[in-house]
């Protein structure tokens, strides 16, 4: 069987975070261990130690893996380290064990816009293939400049912490598409400002 893009990186990560529990759940010494490492996690977050938070925030899945919101956590981490595969693939796994959890809807659109902007690389594989035949590209539809600034410039804002250089180019494409007295070319200009210096943004 093959697995659809993602689908394998989303695999690793659930089988690095444990296996899904006993049937009778984690024990109180389990959770409150976990309870202990969440917020040790959040300590080394605020602290901008990643590496530690994200360490915490795994081993304290382990312990309670009906937590989806680590996987969240995980993907949130993991983006502002700069691991875009491991984010989106855990991403992923939080949307697909939590639809309707409340920042799925968040989520969803951090997804969007990783697909937009390309997806996650994957490992090359060591066997040559013959490339597809090229398809007819489909017929292109005018978009209305503020209509098509406003859809950048909102995949920017999701995608400025995993994938900066991709952001700029949207915000730049956004101020050249509105005239300066534009919200949203204020919006993009601050944004831009925000993303220029550092490459990055604030959790």
């Amino acid at each position: 069987m093959r697995l659809r893009h993602g689908s394998w990186a989303a695999l690793a990560l659930a089988l690095a975070l444990g296996p899904a529990g006993a049937a009778g759940g984690p024990s109180k010494e389990d959770k409150r261990e976990a309870a202990r490492l969440q917020d040790e996690a959040t300590a080394a977050y605020k602290a901008k130690d990643y590496p530690r938070a994200l360490d915490c925030v795994e081993r304290a899945h382990r312990l309670t893996p009906g937590n989806h919101e680590a996987f969240r956590q995980i993907g949130t981490i993991k983006a502002i380290m700069g691991d875009q595969l491991g984010a989106y693939a855990a991403y992923r796994e939080y949307v697909r064990r939590c639809p309707k959890c409340m920042y799925a809807p968040q989520v969803k659109k951090i997804l969007e816009g990783h697909e937009e902007s390309g997806p996650p690389a994957r490992p090359r594989s060591t066997v040559h293939k013959r490339a597809p035949a090229p398809e007819p590209a489909p017929a292109q539809v005018d978009e209305d400049p503020i209509a098509k600034a406003k859809r950048l410039y909102e995949v920017a804002y999701v995608i400025r912490g995993t994938n900066p250089e991709s952001a700029r180019q949207k915000l730049r494409e956004v101020l050249r598409l509105t005239p300066e007295d534009h919200v949203y070319h204020s919006k993009a200009l601050r944004l831009l400002g925000e993303l220029e210096p550092s490459e990055g943004v604030s959790p």
